[in-house]
C-alpha cells in the first residue's frame, strides 16, 4: 500500500510531462501525406526552422499554423488553419496585402513556397533552413 502511494504521483507527473508540448527543428521533422513526423509518427508541438525565421504549429501532426517572421523577429506573415486565414505584416507590424509582400519581401515569399513544397512532399527541403 505505501509503495502504491509513493508510485501514483510518480505516475501522474509522468503523464503530465509526457502531454506537454514539444519543440522541434525543421532537420528533425519528416513530411509524409502532408502530415508532420517525428519517428515515424504524427507529431504535437512547434517546429522551428534552424535560423528561426519561421514556426510551424502542427497538431497530430497536421499543420495548424504558419508563421514567418522578419530579419528583427517580427511577424511577417502568418497562415492560420482551417479556413486557411492568411495576413501579411510590414516590418513596421501593418497587414498589407499578398501581392505588396511578394514584391517587397521576395526572399520570405520563396521561403513560404519552400515550405508549402516541403510539406505537400514536392520538395525534399534542402534549400528550407
Amino acid at each position: 500500500m505505501r509503495l502504491l502511494k509513493l508510485l501514483l504521483p510518480l505516475l501522474a507527473l509522468t503523464s503530465l510531462f509526457s502531454c506537454s508540448s514539444d519543440t522541434r527543428t525543421l532537420s528533425e521533422v519528416t513530411f509524409s501525406d502532408s502530415l508532420a513526423l517525428v519517428g515515424g509518427r504524427p507529431f504535437t508541438g512547434d517546429i522551428i526552422t534552424d535560423d528561426h525565421s519561421c514556426q510551424l504549429r502542427s497538431e497530430d501532426g497536421r499543420i495548424i499554423s504558419l508563421t514567418l517572421y522578419h530579419s528583427d523577429g517580427t511577424h511577417a506573415l502568418e497562415l492560420l488553419s482551417p479556413g486557411d486565414t492568411l495576413t501579411c505584416f510590414d516590418e513596421a507590424g501593418t497587414p498589407i496585402p499578398l501581392d505588396s509582400f511578394v514584391k517587397h519581401y521576395e526572399t520570405l515569399a520563396t521561403q513560404m513556397q519552400q515550405l508549402t513544397m516541403l510539406i505537400t512532399g514536392q520538395s525534399k527541403g534542402d534549400s528550407v533552413q
